[in-house]
């Protein structure tokens, strides 16, 4: 499949299964349910996103500001630590 977001640019992203190529896929440990973590999947990635955005012109020294303490704002604050210290 030449897709890289099932879903977003191809069919079957709520699909009970898909065909999809590696780099779509996030192996979990055996330890984690699915369910537990499946909101990573959209908040977490866009926050990480956006950091490693940010993380690409910022240089040491600089400081962030992350904007809302709601699900996005928290995930991004968490996703600034291992770039470097956040505050």
């Amino acid at each position: 499949m030449n897709s890289a977001f099932p879903g977003i640019d191809a069919d079957g992203g709520y699909a009970e299964y898909l065909k999809t190529n590696a780099r779509s896929v996030v192996p979990l440990a055996p330890s984690l349910e699915p369910a537990s973590v499946a909101a990573l999947a959209d908040a977490g990635l866009t926050a990480y996103h956006a950091v490693a955005k940010a993380a690409r012109v910022l240089r040491p020294g600089d400081r962030a500001v992350v904007i809302g303490a709601g699900g996005l704002g928290t995930s991004g604050s968490r996703c600034c630590g291992p770039c470097r210290r956040s505050r």
